[in-house]
């Protein structure tokens, strides 16, 4: 399970299919869409939720870190 918080609270979010690899593993996507200008007055988290995962993976997300629409469609 995927969650991303604001500011410790629990915000809705789309998620995507998830998806087996050639591998036996599996991925799937999350999406946030954030304004510019919250960056700079909230904080962002996103939490990764497995059974097979010792603890929950807890991943600050800041502004540097993040891909822009923008930028993907450059690519």
């Amino acid at each position: 399970m995927i969650t991303w918080q604001r500011n410790g609270k629990d915000l809705d979010v789309e998620l995507g299919e998830t998806v087996r690899n050639g591998d036996g593993t599996f991925q799937t996507t999350s999406n946030l869409t954030v304004k510019p200008e919250d960056w700079k007055s909230q904080e962002y988290t996103c939490t990764v939720q497995h059974k097979s995962l010792k603890q929950d993976i807890v991943l600050p997300v800041k502004e540097e870190n993040i891909k822009r629409k923008t930028d993907i469609l450059s690519e």
